[in-house]
This record gives C-alpha cells, sequence and structure tokens, in this order.
C-alpha cells in the first residue's frame, strides 16, 4: 500500500511502501519536526487536539456514538503524544472497534425505521442548534433522535416540491412515499462511504495528525483518487518534494506537478 504526505509551505509528500501505521505516524512526525516551517511539539497539546479533531471528523453532530463510548475512549485524550513516542498505537484499535459498533448499530436503527410505517401525525419537538448536541446515553435515546431528524426530512423534502399547500395535502400520502424512499435510499449512500476498511479509518487520522501542524499539512493514502488529489493541490511551482522510500530515508525530489507515489 503506498501512500502520501502533503506539506504545504513548503510542500513536501511523503511515499511509504507496506509499513504498519505506528511506523509511518512516528515517521511523518520526525520529518515534520524536521521539514516542516513551523513544527510543533509532541505534548498533550497535541494529544487533545488529534484526539478532539478525529472525533468530529468521524461524527461531527454526534449522532452516531453514545455517551459510554466516548468516556472509555477519552482514556487516549492526553496519551496521544506517549502513544507515538513508543510506537504504540492500540488506541486506533480501540477507537475502530468503537466506531465499528457504532456504524452497525445505526445501521440496524435504520433499516428497522424503514419498514415500520411512520405516522406523521404525532406531534414532535425538532431543536435546532449551531453547535452538535451532546451525546445520547443509550441506544434507544438514538433511535429517537434518528426517528425525529428522518421524519423532518421526510416532511421538509414534501414541502419543498411545490408551494401549493392544497397540492401538498392533496398529494401527502403519494408524496411521502417518495420522500421517505429518498431519505433511505441517501442514507444507505452515506452509510457506503462510513463503512472504512482499518487501513482507510487509520488513514483519516494520519490526516487529522497531519492538520493539527497546519491546515495545508495533509496526508493521502494510494486509495484515494488520482485526480480528486489533483484537484485538492494547486499545481504550483516552487515546491519541494520528499518521498520516503521502503529503508525509511528521505529523498530531495524535484518532480513536478508536485503529487507523487513512491
Amino acid at each position: 500500500m503506498k501512500k502520501i504526505l502533503l506539506l504545504f509551505f513548503p510542500l513536501i509528500i511523503f511515499g511509504q511502501t507496506n509499513k504498519s501505521t505506528c511506523e509511518t505516524l512516528f515517521k511523518i512526525n520526525e520529518i515534520i519536526q524536521e521539514k516542516h516551517y513551523k513544527p510543533k511539539a509532541l505534548n498533550d497539546s497535541l494529544s487533545k487536539y488529534v484526539f478532539t479533531a478525529f472525533l468530529s471528523e468521524l461524527d461531527k453532530n454526534n449522532k452516531l456514538f453514545l455517551v459510554n463510548e466516548i468516556e472509555n475512549l477519552k482514556k487516549h485524550k492526553y496519551k496521544i503524544d506517549d502513544y507515538i513516542e513508543t510506537k504504540d498505537c492500540q488506541f486506533l484499535k480501540d477507537f475502530y472497534k468503537v466506531y465499528s459498533t457504532a456504524i452497525v448499530r445505526n445501521n440496524k436503527i435504520y433499516n428497522e425505521l424503514e419498514k415500520e410505517l411512520i405516522s406523521f401525525e404525532s406531534t414532535e419537538t425538532i431543536l435546532f442548534s449551531r453547535e452538535p448536541f451532546p451525546y445520547v446515553s443509550n441506544e434507544i435515546e438514538l433511535q429517537k433522535r434518528i426517528k425525529k431528524t428522518t421524519i423532518f426530512q421526510i416532511l421538509k423534502n414534501i414541502a419543498e416540491t411545490s408551494k401549493n399547500k392544497d397540492s401538498l395535502i392533496q398529494n401527502f400520502s403519494k408524496l411521502s412515499i417518495q420522500s421517505k424512499k429518498k431519505v433511505f435510499e441517501l442514507y444507505k449512500c452515506k452509510t457506503a462511504e462510513l463503512n472504512y476498511s482499518e487501513l482507510e479509518f487509520n488513514s483519516k487520522f494520519l490526516n487529522v495528525f497531519c492538520s493539527y501542524f497546519d491546515p495545508h499539512t495533509s496526508y493521502f493514502s494510494k486509495e484515494d483518487d488520482d485526480k480528486e488529489l489533483i484537484d485538492k493541490v494547486p499545481l504550483e511551482d516552487g515546491k519541494l518534494t520528499f518521498s520516503l522510500e521502503s529503508n525509511e530515508s528521505t529523498i530531495p525530489s524535484s518532480r513536478n506537478p508536485s503529487v507523487g507515489f513512491f
């Protein structure tokens, strides 16, 4: 598996082959500390940032995990810097296990809800906030939250089909069936994208780790579409490129454009 790491100011690209995630993480930090224009220390501040940012990357709106799952993961919150130094990446397996469990649970909830004959005559309250709501305590609360948001989305889709209130009322039964189908099809598409392999999951963590140093420092695996990578990276002159070979040496390269796999 080949991977690259992109850094700007200047842009640095790392390639790796057949390394464990821990070895990759250790090497990324080692080279950032040496080559980055303004490296940051490996300390509790990094650990806190990476822990929080990674959870947000996995579950932006706190609709996936339960309170007890987050509490169990908090034991890692200020230790990630220590794990990197000792090359101990067991914490990533803990994260992946919790994430995989949450994905299976949510799929189960949505599959059961899809089969349910949803009533649109009940009185429900939907709250909105610019900030994510707190994690729920148990699966029953999660089911209620998902059901409320699903009903809201179905009704929202119906409302957006026409400004004619009488027409909406007259065709509500047909529209609700169509809208429900659309909502669950969309969910299934999103779920397919969220079913990460452990390798994909770890790559997301590596990208979050890189972002701590500056917003232009990114990690991509070879699994990323080549064209998508080209679109993400502005192809300008004056970039510095480094490749990381299997012997873990750092080799300057002048490849242009500054996107490459090694």
